[in-house]
């Protein structure tokens, strides 16, 4: 570009939280929560590997909305680097992942504008700051991510993706896989007994990350967890087809019940959570759940 007459402005931004450096690093590869999670930019991929992207996102700049297409690589963990075109600008960005402590990251993202003449100059100042505006809000939505990460690695919950070389774009678009590893956190649990005769519509076992309802003469245990990336799950009793379900929050995926049982079934009933299996049997006492 420079042998070329441009020249160019620059913008870093920092983040810093209470997660580890490939929780940032999952959140810039991971392409469906674009249109979950945030507000300003809707995303369309073209195509995708595990090493690139190249995608348009249609953004909010105040009252506009832009198109501003993107090819992404990421060839290292540490390290992801784009170059957009935002109305007929070019601009380059590198993001780096960087580990300060176990569950402390540093990511920076460092925009260069680059401009030839005095009027792509002004342009580029005006992009610029649209861009420092937009990135506050679009860290408002995914830091809680990461940081939601942070909590379960702080309960010695893991996730699978930690033992790749690197977190591809293509490996986040599978919605059913299972990356959240709970098998450490689930080591030193023992039985569990529920009282299901609560008047209550649901409960919660914390200590399980699980959640109970008691709906119809059926007990239905639900995961507190999304197994998939981690986000946390509420449900609520759909009368209409009879059944607990939820969508995940980041990546709108509907997710039904673990398990569902009549009061009267006093068989034994495996499931599977978190990477660990379970058994479960309602007995006169309750609803008794042993980590297998």
């Amino acid at each position: 570009m420079r042998r070329n007459g441009y020249k160019y402005l620059i913008l870093r931004c920092t983040t810093t939280g209470a997660y580890n450096y490939r929780d940032s690093e999952w959140n810039y590869s991971d392409i469906p929560h674009l249109n979950y999670v945030h507000t300003k930019v809707e995303g369309y991929s073209f195509y995708s590997d595990n090493e690139r992207i190249v995608n348009m996102f249609m953004q909010k700049f105040g009252p506009f909305c832009i198109p501003v297409t993107n090819y992404i690589e990421h060839t290292d963990m540490k390290k992801h680097s784009y170059v957009m075109n935002i109305l007929g600008m070019v601009v380059s960005v590198t993001t780096t992942h960087q580990s300060e402590d176990i569950l402390k990251a540093k990511t920076t993202t460092e925009y260069k504008f680059f401009y030839r003449n005095f009027l792509e100059k002004l342009l580029a100042i005006a992009i610029k700051f649209a861009t420092r505006k937009n990135y506050k809000v679009l860290m408002s939505e995914d830091v809680p991510m990461r940081i939601q990460r942070g909590l379960l690695r702080k309960n010695k919950i893991s996730f699978r993706s930690d033992k790749s070389n690197k977190i591809g774009f293509s490996e986040t678009e599978d919605l059913n896989k299972v990356n959240v590893d709970a098998t450490n956190f689930f080591k030193l649990k023992k039985s569990f007994l529920v009282d299901i005769n609560f008047k209550e519509e649901k409960k919660h076992i914390k200590e399980l990350f699980l959640t109970v309802i008691n709906f119809n003469n059926q007990i239905s245990l639900l995961g507190d967890i999304c197994q998939h990336e981690g986000a946390n799950l509420s449900y609520e009793y759909d009368t209409k087809i009879k059944k607990c379900r939820t969508a995940c929050p980041w990546h709108g995926k509907v997710i039904s019940p673990l398990l569902v049982i009549n009061k009267s079934d006093k068989n034994n009933h495996k499931f599977t959570y978190l990477n660990q299996r379970f058994n479960v049997q309602i007995i006169s006492q309750g609803l008794l759940i042993n980590i297998i």
